[in-house]
């Protein structure tokens, strides 16, 4: 065989291929063949490129040289796939894919090499347009990820200075109830207070989970739940204007109801808020009556507030004015959250209009669990709804009893709270030592011996210089090198979101109560962490 023997079929190939078609001889160091495709990529004659094959280097791309050796043919490796860049016949950038095969030497010692160079500019345009796209969405995703996070901490920091005040201001309204004895004017002033504390507080609430929602970064976190055990914690979060109003509550649950997956922090409020509702516009002495049954594959909870009386005419809503009102209207934001948590969950409510708030029935279907499985009973929080002020009277026993001659220590920047927080413990006979910084109150801790250590700490978590944080890993650090107990302690703070909870915990508290303050929340949080730990002997 010789080089003629070859170049006969190749130059029939490449007279009717629109790619460029090329042989060389390697021993001889010289182009043999190439169509007249390159002419119409490199913009010069075929010929011209036999008598010099360097032209084909000189159109390549500065940075793509090193792609080729000089001449472009001398390199036996055909099994590497070459992509590179050159300055077309028009001047401008075509990308070209070089394939290469070899043809071993015969008995004239021939040893040819030849290849096939195919335009993919168009291929490699539309690549890099998709990749363009895939970057762009990759930075407007995080651009609108880290919005998001800005967002959502300027919502805290919001909620945080909006919970401060409200802390003072019902701590104060409690002082000011127990100071003596109050005319009728003044009575259903102080209870005016603290019902529109008690809904600014719901609203700050329903706008973290709102904001919660709709944020990217906070997926839902969806478990196999019973339904009869959301309806439960929903009640439990309208028990005290059910028992203020005297509303008599029954749950009818179907025998095959079977179970959702739902998020059960969100589904609770999301249920609690639509309870809410019918609770706010309903009339004392009635019955709100919650049934839970499946249809086909969901499953179906009615609510309605009627009344007790057998045949008595349909409750209608007083007239909304002065707190009511602001009640109302906080409500319907609850209604709208409530809406888009039960979409995204699959589910949907209905006969709750818009043209008409103030419905006293409503009915939610979610849909059923692919899979039956146990059933898993959502933990119970730990803060209870709030109680009204006069119910505090009968607790009073009750915090004496378990807060008489305790040591507890008060960390908060916040001077009202810090006041706030010092009355109520001195009312029920605690011994409270208040410090302003994180930094002094451990120095004052870790300079005590055990037997003068405190009963109980509770501290804020958002101060200046050292937060609270920070100061609860370094006491938990030093208990743990000291012989010294654990002090059982308690966040208490306008930080209120989930992970400002989880982060609390993790840095070493055994609790965290949002601000304002909740008396009943208060009480039964400090017996649970004090029932953890064995105490030292009651004395100041």
């Amino acid at each position: 065989m010789n080089s003629s023997d070859l170049l006969v079929p190749l130059a029939l190939l490449g007279a009717s291929s629109r790619d460029v078609v090329w042989l060389a001889d390697l021993s001889a160091q010289r182009l043999l063949y190439v169509n007249d495709s390159f002419e119409r990529l490199w913009g010069r004659d075929a010929a011209a490129l036999i008598d010099d094959p360097t032209l084909w280097n000189a159109a390549v791309h500065p940075e793509d040289v090193s792609v080729l050796p000089r001449p472009f043919f001398d390199d036996p490796d055909v099994s590497r796939v070459r992509e590179y860049r050159i300055r077309g016949a028009g001047g401008q950038t075509l990308w070209l894919q070089d394939r290469r095969f070899r043809l071993g030497s015969g008995q004239d010692g021939v040893d040819c090499i030849g290849g096939f160079v195919q335009d993919i500019t168009a291929d490699r345009q539309q690549q890099l347009e998709q990749t363009g796209r895939i970057e762009l969405a990759t930075i407007t995703r995080d651009e609108a990820l880290a919005l998001a996070r800005e967002q959502d901490e300027f919502a805290s920091l919001v909620s945080h200075e909006l919970r401060s005040p409200l802390n003072a201001i019902r701590g104060w309204v409690h002082m000011l109830s127990r100071a003596g004895e109050l005319n009728g004017m003044q009575t259903r002033a102080v209870e005016a207070i603290e019902r529109s504390i008690h809904a600014q507080a719901r609203l700050l609430d329903d706008l973290r989970d709102h904001r919660a929602l709709l944020t990217p970064a906070a997926p839902l976190e969806a478990v196999p739940c019973d339904v009869a055990e959301l309806i439960q914690e929903a009640i439990s979060r309208v028990k005290a204007s059910t028992d203020l109003k005297r509303i008599h509550v029954e749950v009818s649950v179907g025998a095959d109801v079977g179970q959702v997956r739902a998020d059960t922090r969100r589904m609770v409020r999301a249920l609690g808020g639509l309870l809410a509702h019918l609770v706010s516009l309903a009339l004392e002495d009635g019955l709100l009556y919650i049934s839970v049954e499946r249809r086909n594959n969901a499953v179906v909870i009615q609510a309605d507030c009627g009344p007790v009386r057998a045949g008595a005419p349909r409750l209608q809503p007083a007239e909304p004015s002065g707190v009511a009102a602001f009640s109302t209207r906080s409500q319907l934001l609850a209604i709208e959250m409530a809406r888009r948590v039960l979409a995204v969950h699959g589910g949907r409510v209905t006969a709750l209009q818009d043209s008409d708030p103030s419905a006293l029935a409503f009915t939610v279907e979610l849909p059923l669990m692919g899979q039956p499985a146990a059933p898993l009973a959502p933990a119970r929080p730990l803060v209870q709804p709030d109680l009204p002020l006069a119910s505090w009277g009968s607790l009073g026993a009750r915090a004496h009893r378990l807060l008489s001659d305790l040591r507890v220590i008060i960390i908060d920047d916040d001077t009202t709270t810090r006041a706030m927080l010092h009355a109520l413990l001195r009312e029920a006979r605690a011994v409270p030592v208040n410090f302003d910084t994180a930094q002094s109150a451990f120095e004052y801790l870790s300079n005590l011996s055990n037997e003068r250590q405190p009963h109980l700490i509770i501290s804020d978590l958002r101060m200046p210089g050292e937060d609270g944080y920070s100061f609860m890993r370094r006491l938990r650090a030093l208990e743990l090198r000291t012989p010294r107990r654990r002090l059982p302690s308690i966040a208490f703070s306008s930080a209120t979101r989930q992970d400002d909870h989880l982060r609390s915990l993790q840095a070493g508290y055994d609790a965290h109560l949002d601000k304002p303050l909740n008396n009943e929340a208060l009480l039964n949080t400090l017996a649970s962490v004090l029932q953890e730990a064995p105490a030292p002997a009651r004395k100041a």
